[in-house]
């Protein structure tokens, strides 16, 4: 009885989220077709634990939690697929955790990792606090890549600097 309901919630709101996005253009790709597969697939289910509540057993209004839910868990990973945001898990994770950066290390860490003849293959990352006397702007950690060749003694090479301009 409610099928036809659910799936023409699910249909519309698919469709409403397309017009917006190609109206405002987040970005340069379009986007694949089974992101509108899950979005509308999700608001039907959403629609159907929604409308369906009434009369249904204790069973079906329990099953539409995780149901939901993983509809949101599949329409986030085609849409992460889509944008890149999170290359691995392990990425996602640390994101979610607020856990450190790859390669990152800490301040009182860096002379123990400087040595005459290093042969690192990689730089790390570190976190440096920049005072606000210019900007009065209360400022976060800043974080800095140091190169490998940073690392090959106490005199530190001279190293070119990238400065985004906004």
């Amino acid at each position: 009885m409610w099928l036809p309901v659910v799936a023409g919630v699910g249909l519309v709101v698919a469709l409403l989220v397309k017009w917006y996005m190609d109206a405002n253009a987040p970005a340069t790709d379009p986007a694949p077709m089974s992101l509108w597969w899950r979005i509308g697939g999700t608001a039907a289910a959403l629609g159907g634990a929604v409308l369906g509540r009434r009369g249904a057993r204790w069973w079906r209004r329990v099953l539409s939690v995780p149901v939901v839910l993983m509809g949101l868990l599949r329409t986030g990973l085609v849409l992460n697929q889509w944008v890149g945001y999170f290359p691995t898990v392990q990425e996602a994770w640390s994101q979610f955790t607020a856990g450190p950066l790859p390669d990152q290390v800490d301040a009182s860490q860096l002379s123990a990792l400087q040595t005459k003849g290093s042969t690192m293959t990689s730089g790390r990352v570190v976190g440096v606090e920049i005072p606000d006397t210019a900007s009065h702007f209360t400022h976060r950690e800043e974080y800095v890549y140091l190169p490998p060749g940073w690392f090959t003694g106490t005199h530190h090479p001279p190293l070119r600097t990238l400065i985004p301009v906004q």
